[in-house]
């Protein structure tokens, strides 16, 4: 009796363990791979910048819709007096029509009435730079963003407080075309940005950004 009671038990477990198995294998594995990087900003690759804006990452890098534009402006006054310049770079997205990322710093006085190409290149020297008005002629830099709804988001704006705020020029990359001397950034930040319209913050942090300024 017993016998004929362990034979109908042992085909009920391997009946059990073959489904089992069934389910395991349709079960796709667990990828434990971590994500990629958004992508690698280095001088010899393209422009951009890579930020962490209130914990969500946010990516800007140079293609079709987001295009590199750099400026530049000042005040040339007549010797011995010194003129003053400030540099602009930054990209532009041609699906909003508005500056997606915007880096401003100033301000270098020079002997006018053109700026001399070595002190264009020595303006951008590796080191830390600190927030503030860059168009005032006061040494100063300003970063500005745009958000995906269209809100403008900058240094500038609202009470512009930068207490504990950092950013370190870490490499430049320097040459020379037919339209003038170029300077190409490395640089890494933290910063406060503000609504420009409410004056709310945004805290960005573990950012990075490579950018070409030109003078001409």
């Amino acid at each position: 009796m017993m016998r004929n009671l362990l034979l109908p038990l042992s085909l009920c477990v391997f009946l059990l363990a073959g489904c089992k198995k069934d389910e395991e294998d349709s079960t796709p594995p667990a990828n434990n791979t971590p994500p990629p990087p958004a992508f690698n900003l280095t001088l010899n690759g393209s422009q951009g910048v890579q930020m962490v804006v209130n914990g969500s990452l946010i990516t800007i890098g140079e293609s079709g819709v987001f295009l590199p534009f750099y400026q530049e402006d000042g005040v040339i006054n007549t010797s011995p007096e010194l003129s003053t310049r400030f540099y602009g770079a930054g990209l532009y997205d041609a699906t909003a029509d508005a500056n997606a990322f915007l880096m401003q710093l100033g301000t270098l006085e020079f002997d006018g009435p053109a700026v001399i190409t070595e002190d264009f290149w020595n303006f951008f020297a590796t080191g830390v730079r600190a927030y503030g008005p860059a168009t005032a002629g006061l040494d100063g830099l300003e970063l500005e963003w745009t958000d995906g709804g269209g809100v403008i988001w900058s240094t500038r704006c609202g009470p512009g407080t930068q207490s504990g705020s950092v950013f370190t020029i870490t490499e430049v990359a320097t040459s020379e075309d037919k339209m003038g001397p170029i300077a190409r950034i490395k640089a890494s930040f933290n910063c406060n940005l503000y609504n420009c319209s409410t004056g709310a913050a945004m805290v960005v942090s573990s950012a990075v950004l490579v950018l070409e300024f030109r003078n001409f």
